[in-house]
């Protein structure tokens, strides 16, 4: 396949002028042959290498590498990113494993930075010929670039840098970890690695105020990065391994140790299977009343991944499901930015205390266990800086009458900048979307709506999209009746701004829509869009679980009617099930300079979008 990579740091391009720090990259072995017009200081003319090799040819350790000629080596058929990745990794791996440390002697010492001289030489050699466009020598460039990376530490006396230069290397090395579990494997790595590390790590609290606990085999551990971080914030996230879910006595010991450090939790993030375990937590933060502590808790969340509506377990009454404990105790809590409820419901009432959230995120409840309309306006109100409002399987109540006085006039949101609403069909939809308002959302997802001929829904819809820039559309099953395309139309028409599209599993009628003459509101009968299109702004197109032939289709419309597409993003698990051939048409239907880009993760388009409208 003839895919490019993006990610959030790098992406990989066909031209010799990357988009960052990534080049091309066609690798035909692990080395090269040095080439005819090598500088006067190559290795083979080292004279500290020919010295050492005339006194005693065996005390040369082995080179870092073995010279080949590519034009020999059959090139591989994979994506000039993944052939990057895979042959820095491969030669990383070969060259490091074998590798015992230990002192260097001093003839090794002179050896590794001969070679590490070596190689710094001939990378500037490179450099400085990357105008002739040589596709031999940009291979080289960046094989010798890998080598580099992988030997200099060799003799990089990295022990006897300042202590407060080295702290601040294993905080980068740390903290740029991909995930939770990888950033507590590193620190161990970092910390084992020699005794310098381990002293200089030990004695920095902000490594060890972040910790991941999945279970009681980790107590000890984790009690031992309490201990380190000392008076720092604490960031703790609790979860399970996929066959051994965690039980109320395997989270009891845990929390009894970090009751004596409440009051530094900044972060408390919670998935877990059973009720039990999480009616400890809930009852844990609600014990904060009674003692009257002060608290630094910004961001919580709560995830309950066993049956939604069923509450099983014994540890805590059956009352607790008809009458659940507040969290927090009913206290408020100022500092608190973030709150998520999966699958956990609470005392709405006393929830009204919440009023600095900058995020409401409430997934999964019976409409029996969620706030009424008025405690869900009142919610509203009391956080008027709200910017990411998500609504999955979970919302306000029907009223019990209608227009019976529970549903007050719609609250205006003017910061919320994210709205995600799901799992819900199209008539409740117009009952929730008439209890607030948020005139300047630029991030709006709508997963699984489903429902009969409500065309309602996107007529309110369109007082919500005239400022969206990311439109993400999953799995919608409305029937496209003649209603619901005409008032569909109406809402794309108000997004003249939109830039980034994502869909998964959108029938291809939704995607024809796009191509509707937007003044009419009706098919093009002619191959020209003489009034132009619909979301005419649209640039980068996210496609999961989505047909290639209908996303080819999409972008050579856009393409014939004057507004294509700049790139076309596939995340990485769905890369090998699009053919070279559905590859090659989907570049050729995007505009003369466009992508096809294999995702790694948030994509760099949209982060781009997010920080334009934050500079405006």
């Amino acid at each position: 396949m003839d895919f490019q990579e993006s990610s959030p740091t790098r992406t990989t391009t066909i031209s010799s002028q990357p988009v960052s720090s990534a080049h091309q990259f066609q690798p035909t072995s692990e080395s090269v042959q040095p080439s005819p017009s090598a500088p006067p200081n190559h290795a083979t003319d080292d004279p500290a290498l020919a010295m050492l090799a005339a006194a005693n040819p065996e005390s040369l350790p082995a080179p870092l590498w073995k010279t080949a000629d590519p034009s020999h080596i059959p090139l591989p058929t994979y994506s000039p990113g993944y052939k990057y990745v895979q042959f820095a990794r491969t030669y990383t791996n070969k060259t490091i494993s074998p590798w015992i440390p230990h002192p260097l002697s001093p003839q090794e010492r002179i050896f590794y930075l001969s070679q590490t001289r070596h190689l710094l030489a001939r990378i500037s050699y490179l450099e400085d010929r990357r105008g002739l466009k040589d596709p031999k020598l940009e291979e080289e460039l960046t094989i010798t670039r890998i080598q580099y990376s992988v030997s200099f530490g060799r003799v990089f006396r990295i022990n006897d840098l300042p202590t407060e230069i080295l702290t601040s290397i294993l905080r980068l090395a740390c903290w740029s970890s991909r995930s939770p579990d990888e950033h507590s494997l590193w620190r161990l790595w970092l910390s084992g690695t020699c005794t310098r590390f381990r002293s200089v790590m030990i004695r920095d609290p902000t490594l060890w105020s972040a910790f991941v606990y999945n279970g009681p085999s980790q107590h000890h551990q984790a009690l031992t990065y309490l201990e380190r971080a000392g008076n720092l914030p604490l960031d703790i996230r609790i979860g399970e391994r996929p066959k051994r879910p965690l039980r109320i006595h395997d989270v009891i010991p845990l929390f009894d140790e970090l009751w004596k450090k409440i009051s530094q939790l900044r972060t408390l993030i919670v998935v877990l299977q059973d009720w039990d375990p999480i009616m400890h937590i809930v009852n844990f933060l609600g014990g904060i009343r009674a003692e009257h502590l002060p608290l630094m808790l910004e961001h919580v969340e709560l995830h309950r991944t066993g049956p939604y509506y069923v509450q099983s377990g014994g540890a805590f009454p059956e009352d607790n499901y008809e009458h659940p404990p507040p969290l927090f105790g009913g206290l408020p809590v100022p500092s608190l930015r973030i709150i998520v409820l999966d699958a956990i419901h609470t005392d709405w009432q006393r929830a009204l205390s919440w009023n600095n959230l900058t995020t409401l995120d409430i997934r999964k409840l019976p409409f029996t266990r969620t706030p009424n309309n008025r405690q869900f306006q009142s919610l509203l109100r009391a956080n008027p800086g709200l910017k990411k409002l998500l609504l999955d399987g979970a919302g306000p109540m029907w009223p019990a009458k209608p227009n019976n006085g529970e549903v007050g006039e719609p609250v205006v949101l003017p910061e919320l900048e994210q709205l995600v609403l799901g799992d819900f069909s199209l008539h409740y939809g117009i009952h929730l979307l008439s209890l607030f308002r948020a005139p300047n959302v630029t991030d709006l997802t709508l997963l699984n709506t489903c429902g009969n001929d409500e065309a309602g829904f996107f007529d309110v819809l369109c007082e919500f999209s005239s400022n969206v820039r990311v439109l993400t559309l999953f799995k919608s099953e409305a029937p496209m009746t003649e209603n619901i395309t005409l008032a569909v139309l109406k809402w794309l028409n108000t997004m003249k701004h939109l830039g980034y599209l994502r869909i998964c599993e959108v029938h291809e009628s939704v995607l024809d829509l796009f191509h509707y003459n937007p003044v009419t509101l009706s098919p093009y009968t002619t191959s020209e869009a003489t009034d132009g299109v619909i979301c005419p702004k649209l640039s980068f197109f996210e496609m999961q679980r989505a047909p290639a032939e209908a996303i080819a289709k999409f972008a050579e419309t856009r393409k014939a009617f004057g507004a294509p597409l700049q790139k076309i993003l596939v995340p990485v698990w769905m890369r090998h099930a699009i053919s070279d051939s559905q590859s090659r048409e989907l570049t050729k239907a995007l505009n003369p300079h466009g992508k096809l880009l294999v995702l790694f993760g948030k994509s760099e388009e949209e982060a781009q979008l997010r920080k334009a409208l934050v500079q405006q």
